[in-house]
């Protein structure tokens, strides 16, 4: 037998195999589906793409814009997808994502089919690697999963095609590979390393027979130069073109993220443990991940020549995989090499490469005379994989019931099962908790403008609706009580309204007195206005102290809009235009704070909905206000 032929383990009936595979594949993608709705939601960096892609032109440049220094055109397509077809629905989110896992699932199948033969040991090794922790752990964030576990369908299908191309010398083969590679480089940037490892497999496993001279020297090149084109393609528009600033870290920082990282992450996954972030650097998932990564390739060369090969593999594609990780994070300021190396999407690719090292030792010949017999070899493969289903298994619920995105998942729903059951609403947009989406993508945080990507809560938002309403940091949907501070009075006349037309840019300025100047907890002003026409504009409470979205003013006759603050007013606050407007005349602007009713009584909320140690009263009303400055005199 040569390296260039296959094994296989075992072979079943055609049929017999592919229903297997399918049943496997269907139960695999539905439990994936199923843990998604009960343990997460969408979470930070979600609220910006699914915003952008709700609201963005959908144009080619657009698509190339960098997220946070990635190259992600069909990243960033996926969560246009899912924006604009399923608003703010979870469910289907979460069905995009389980489709991933399917087709990553179908891309190993085709993988370890060609290594291992039409047998149960494929099927076993596609559903290992699409239910592992790593896997299910990236999938469980929305950003994460469309990323990685779209990067890793792509990189396998690639690998799939040129092993397949090898085998069967079919054209189509290595168009499917070469086409994987560059599906795989608009999605992300990981499949970059593609290339080092079809070198490996081709070099290590699927040598050429012929002698080095010119015609073999024409062979290899028909197969490489379409991966070269690509690849060369790709790093001349990434380096050349594109707009990216890669944060590569220290050294010291490197082998802290190398050896944490294999360490906390790779070795407990191996046996499907997910470690607490409060772990220490060597515990017995440690060990035990050790052990079997050991005895896994000691068994290799108890019964395979050359098993030196699949060890090399498994160390250069690890390593490549944690230097790309290193050149890409290490250099963010604030960045935690430990931290990042307890992350496990970025260990879905070394799993893989695991998993793809032990394959490959079936195109490995075997030994005349095995150093350990099938027996034992059987025993040991059921002594191993017994426990290691079963901790996987643990640790999936482990997984859905505490993760990142558990507050999230509590939050939103709460939100949405109360916005489904109540009727048209004036939502006082407040932020959603730092736990839901974290400072940093802070101009995406806003309530409104989030649940707005669903054009069902769009319909239900009035703001001429009597009913005020927030969503407090628990996700509950209550009723919003002024609590006055001041008013705002313009400052260029003494009393009555205000009027400004003009182009974008026009401004009346309101002078803010000094009561509700110093007070830090002013979080909330409502325009009262007229106007023939919808006009935008911008608050603006003091240099640089703009709201981060603009405030649209509906058309009509004493209309008043309540808006949130994001900065404490100082001597002025400034109506900016976005566009032309026309006879926009205000007549009046309150200050102040808004107060719910909770189990402690009537408090004053915070930007994000939770309750201060602020007392106020809760039979204020907003219709009880005056609409007309001078009118609170």
């Amino acid at each position: 037998m040569t390296n260039n032929e296959v094994e296989p383990s075992a072979t079943w009936p055609r049929t017999t195999w592919f229903a297997c595979a399918v049943f496997a594949g269907v139960a695999v993608v539905g439990a994936t589906y199923a843990a998604l709705l009960l343990g997460s939601q969408f979470f930070a960096d979600d609220f910006l793409y699914l915003q952008l892609g709700a609201r963005d032109a959908l144009t080619i440049p657009w698509l190339f814009e960098p997220s946070y220094g990635h190259l992600a055109p069909v990243f960033r397509l996926l969560h246009v997808l899912i924006a604009r077809e399923g608003g703010v629905s979870w469910p289907f989110a979460a069905g995009v994502l389980a489709i991933l896992v399917g087709l990553m699932y179908t891309a190993i199948l085709w993988f370890a089919r060609l290594l291992l033969g039409r047998g149960p040991a494929a099927i076993v090794v596609a559903l290992v690697c699409a239910s592992a922790i790593p896997t299910l752990r990236t999938t469980m964030w929305l950003a994460s999963g469309v990323q990685v576990i779209g990067g890793a369908f792509c990189m396998t299908l690639c690998i799939a095609g040129f092993i397949a191309y090898l085998k069967s010398d079919k054209r189509w083969h290595l168009a499917v590979s070469v086409g994987a590679l560059a599906l795989g480089l608009l999605w992300q940037e990981r499949p970059i390393l593609t290339i080092g490892y079809l070198i490996l497999i081709r070099y290590l496993f699927f040598t050429p027979e012929r002698p080095w001279g010119w015609p073999r020297v024409r062979s290899e090149a028909r197969i490489w130069a379409p991966y070269l084109v690509v690849d060369a393609a790709y790093l001349w528009y990434r380096l050349f073109v594109f707009e990216s600033e890669p944060a590569p870290g220290n050294l010291g920082d490197g082998v802290t993220l190398f050896t944490s990282g294999f360490l906390r992450s790779y070795l407990p996954s191996l046996v499907g443990v997910r470690q607490s972030l409060d772990s220490d650097w060597v515990e017995p998932s440690t060990v035990l991940g050790a052990i079997v990564l050991l005895a896994a390739f000691l068994y290799v060369l108890a019964t395979r020549r050359g098993a030196w090969r699949c060890v090399a593999f498994l160390v250069a594609t690890y390593g490549a995989n944690i230097v790309v990780q290193a050149a890409g994070r290490l250099g963010v300021p604030g960045t935690d090499p430990v931290w990042i190396s307890r992350d496990l999407q970025y260990f879905v690719d070394p799993y893989l490469a695991t998993v793809f090292a032990l394959c490959l030792a079936w195109t490995l010949p075997r030994r005349e005379t095995p150093l350990i017999s099938a027996r034992v070899s059987a025993i040991a493969m059921t002594v191993v994989a017994v426990p290691v289903a079963l901790s996987t298994a643990l640790h999936w619920v482990d997984v859905v019931k505490v993760n990142h995105q558990s507050y999230s998942h509590r939050y939103l729903n709460q939100a949405l099962t109360d916005l489904a059951h109540t009727g048209n609403v004036d939502l006082i947009s407040l932020k959603v908790p730092e736990a839901v989406s974290p400072p940093f993508v802070a101009r995406f945080t806003d309530q409104e403008r989030f649940f707005t990507i669903d054009a069902d809560l769009r319909r239900q938002f009035r703001d001429a609706s009597p009913r005020k309403v927030v969503i407090t940091a628990d996700g509950n949907l209550v009723p919003a009580h002024p609590v006055t501070l001041g008013w705002a009075s313009p400052a260029a006349t003494d009393a009555g309204p205000a009027c400004i037309s003009g182009p974008a840019g026009t401004e009346l300025r309101l002078e803010v007195p000094s009561g509700a100047r110093a007070d830090e907890q002013v979080g909330f002003v409502r325009i009262t206005y007229s106007s023939p026409a919808a006009v935008a504009v911008r608050i603006t409470s003091g240099p640089g102290a703009d709201n981060d979205w603009p405030v649209r003013l509906p058309a009509g006759e004493d209309r008043s809009v309540i808006q949130r603050l994001d900065h404490t007013p100082t001597d002025q606050l400034r109506i900016t235009t976005l566009r032309r407007a026309e006879n926009l005349c205000v007549s009046s602007v309150w200050l102040g704070m808004i107060a719910v009713d909770t189990i402690d009584g009537c408090r004053v909320i915070d930007h994000h909905g939770a309750p201060t140690a602020t007392a106020a009263r809760c039979d204020e009303e907003w219709g009880n206000l005056p609409t007309a400055v001078g009118a609170e005199d």
